[in-house]
């Protein structure tokens, strides 16, 4: 009988009932065996009840922080969408990741904008190809692991200033990637323009004798 019972509890025990316990008096080897069987049990029970518990905590953690980086992101994505400036992120492989508002207003310029919302390299080469060459100079920051910057780009009607940096973990690793940021110069171009004119003009009249 008592060799029933724990024949029993063992099977309980093996099917993950592990709230069992093998009830059996005998102060015999079977008694003994028994009782060895319903603290391993119990430990093992609480084991896993703590293992569950920890689970539970670490989940609840990694759900929070993951709440944590999608609020940063968003706040980053944001943040780059109100840029005045251009602003353009391209992986190694040469492929467009983000692109803000700012940038597609200097691509399409006059073009129309209706439907417009993808952005790959292949459009940008083509807009810009009468200008400079994106991806070559995009390949050089990258292969450098250097700051290029474009001073002064003529662009249909604009003149732009370009800078392309590479975006590295830490400087002994390759780059993940590069932004390019561009920003319109036309109307500091204008006024430069006209503060030279002014000023021709202004020595123009002091070398004039008065009449």
């Amino acid at each position: 009988f008592s060799l029933q019972k724990i024949l029993y509890g063992v099977r309980e025990m093996r099917e993950g009932r592990l709230s069992y316990r093998i009830i059996l008096r005998s102060e015999d080897e079977f008694g003994a065996i028994a009782t060895f069987l319903n603290s391993a049990t119990g430990s093992i029970e609480q084991t896993q009840k703590e293992l569950v518990k920890a689970k539970e905590h670490v989940e609840e953690k990694v759900e929070e922080r993951t709440r944590q980086l999608r609020g940063e992101q968003a706040k980053l994505l944001a943040s780059i969408e109100s840029l005045v400036r251009g602003y353009m992120l391209i992986d190694t492989k040469q492929q467009i990741l983000l692109v803000n508002q700012a940038m597609k207003d200097i691509l399409t310029g006059d073009a129309p904008k209706d439907g417009f919302s993808h952005v790959d390299m292949a459009y940008v080469e083509e807009r810009f190809k009468e200008s400079f060459s994106m991806d070559q100079y995009v390949a050089e920051c990258l292969d450098k692991k250097a700051a290029i910057e474009l001073r002064k780009v003529a662009f249909r009607k604009k003149f732009l200033r370009i800078l392309f940096a590479p975006v590295l973990l830490s400087s002994e690793q390759a780059p993940i990637g590069a932004v390019v940021l561009i920003e319109d110069i036309t109307k500091l171009i204008e006024l430069d323009r006209m503060k030279l004119d002014f000023v021709s003009m202004a020595a123009h009249e002091l070398r004039t004798p008065l009449t």
